[in-house]
This record gives C-alpha cells, sequence and structure tokens, in this order.
C-alpha cells in the first residue's frame, strides 16, 4: 500500500469517527415494505440473479422472494447443492434499475452501514428465514 492510501484511510476513519459517518443516503426507509408489484419483484430477482452470477462462483440456485425497505432491498439465494448455507444480496434502486451492493453469508453492523442499508433489511438469524417463499 502507497503511503498516500494509507493516509487518506486513516483521515476517512478518523472523519468517519468524529461525524458519526453520518451522509444523506437514498431512501433509506425504516420499515419493510411489500413489492409493489410482480413486475417490481421480477426486476429485483433479476438483478439478485445477475449480480449473483457475477459475483460468486455458484450457477445453480434458487432466489427467494426480496424485501424492499425504501431504495433497498434484501433477497436470500439458497444453492442448489444441499448442505450449503444461504447467502444475502444486498441491491439498491438507482432510477428504474436496481444494482447489487453485496452479497455474503455474515455481515458486521459497519459493513450495513457502509453500504447505508437500512435497519429494517438486516440479517439478525441464519437459521430462520427472513421473508422468502
Amino acid at each position: 500500500m502507497s503511503a498516500r492510501f494509507v493516509a487518506l484511510l486513516v483521515v476517512g476513519l478518523f472523519w468517519c469517527a468524529v461525524t458519526g459517518c453520518t451522509r444523506p443516503l437514498p431512501n433509506a426507509g425504516g420499515r419493510v415494505e411489500p413489492t409493489a408489484t410482480p413486475s417490481a419483484q421480477a426486476d429485483v430477482e433479476a438483478a439478485a440473479t445477475a449480480y449473483v452470477r457475477s459475483h460468486s462462483p455458484m450457477t445453480d440456485f434458487v432466489v427467494e422472494r426480496p424485501t424492499v425497505a425504501g431504495d433497498y432491498a434484501r433477497v436470500r439465494v439458497l444453492p442448489a447443492r444441499p448442505g450449503e448455507p444461504p447467502v444475502w444480496v444486498f441491491l439498491l434502486r438507482q432510477g428504474v434499475n436496481w444494482q447489487g451492493l453485496t452479497l455474503g453469508g455474515f455481515f458486521t453492523p459497519g459493513v450495513y452501514e457502509l453500504f447505508g442499508i437500512p435497519t429494517a433489511l438486516w440479517v439478525t438469524s441464519q437459521t430462520a428465514p427472513l421473508g422468502g417463499r
């Protein structure tokens, strides 16, 4: 790592600690809301599928019904192979399109805050499905 990068990282972390990392967020919403229409739900599912295909080695999986809060969505993805844990995909609506933010099986509060994901979408348990079919 270059000295400049490290300096910018330290300054950024310091600034974040001082300001509380508050910044205007897209319509973060505080509550979970139903997906408006079947076509809107299909748009989120299609974006989640494309994001998983391009950012993970999984090729065969099932995308469950999305949960939406404001301009953010959470989708649970189940690998087709038995015994593999589910993966969570978080997306952000930008205009009329959904863009993948991150995917994984475990997230810290810092990761949620980094992406501005509303607490209504935070995964609180890996054993109990949140939403889905």
